[in-house]
């Protein structure tokens, strides 16, 4: 953006460069109509921030299954997930487990699974819980939080199941926190 009394720059054929604003929001622009912005805002939260953790992507029997952890007070800043999640961010919910679904052959995005996840934890205690399903910035997702403080190995798996899947499918990641 030029400010007032400030020229703005262009090449020998007149066409004004692009400042770093305008190019960061095209590319932001091209990531929520290509990926929706639920599926870009988990990956930006998951790659970019110091408060990302893991994410992991698996195709099983026709489905993309996106598992994400986050740190839960990144998540709590977007209203759905504080509605969703009232301990967000409190004791034995510090970390904010995301799950997206998406069809492979249609790539539409799956509205009405029922997901549940086990954590399991270096001290070989398992958290269980159903996820919350929810459409965040017109997205669809499933999420819950879970106490993964504890510096060490944890060993995620998520069940998923559809109309098409009656039979759960098992996806699994492994994530260590450093401490």
């Amino acid at each position: 953006m030029v400010k007032h009394g400030q020229t703005l720059r262009v090449f020998n054929d007149g066409i004004p460069i692009q400042t770093e604003e305008k190019r960061v929001g095209t590319i932001m622009n091209i990531l929520m109509r290509r990926l929706g912005l639920g599926a870009a805002l988990l990956t930006v939260l998951v790659l970019a921030t110091p408060g990302a953790r893991a994410q992991q992507q698996q195709t099983i029997d026709g489905m993309h299954v996106n598992i994400g952890v986050v740190i839960a007070r990144w998540a709590e800043h977007f209203p759905e997930e504080s509605t969703s999640h009232p301990d967000l961010g409190k004791t034995g919910s510090d970390h904010h487990l995301v799950v997206s679904i998406t069809d492979t052959k249609s790539g539409a995005k799956v509205a009405d699974a029922e997901v549940r996840a086990d954590v399991q934890g270096p001290d070989r205690q398992v958290q269980e819980k159903k996820l919350v399903p929810r459409v965040t910035s017109g997205v669809p997702d499933y999420s819950e939080a879970f106490d993964m403080s504890r510096p060490g190995r944890y060993r995620i798996t998520v069940y998923v199941k559809t109309k098409a899947h009656p039979k759960p499918l098992v996806a699994r990641m492994n994530w260590t926190n450093p401490g």
